[in-house]
């Protein structure tokens, strides 16, 4: 496998359905990331769309261009974790 990951299509109705009935709650989001190689928005606008002012007003949302390898290393520093040289690929 090259690429790991979800690029929310808009035909897919469900995830988005999904989203919606799971924010509704007392609990709340504290970061989302984005991550993505592409410097192209067309990603970052359909999540920017899905996500509303809760996770966007409050600067919940974070976007990276990186790779997997270099997602992983990025949550795994913040979480207080070494990675064994992964390669950012």
């Amino acid at each position: 496998m090259k690429d790991a990951g979800y690029s929310l299509p808009a035909s897919d109705q469900f995830f988005r359905s999904f989203y919606s009935l799971s924010t509704i709650s007392d609990s709340f989001i504290e970061r989302f990331w984005l991550f993505d190689p592409s410097t192209n928005d067309d990603v970052v606008n359909r999540f920017l769309s899905l996500l509303g002012p809760a996770v966007i007003d409050r600067g919940k949302f974070k976007f990276e261009c990186k790779k997997f390898t270099g997602a992983i290393n990025q949550i795994a520093e913040l979480f207080g974790y070494r990675t064994i040289d992964l390669p950012d690929c």
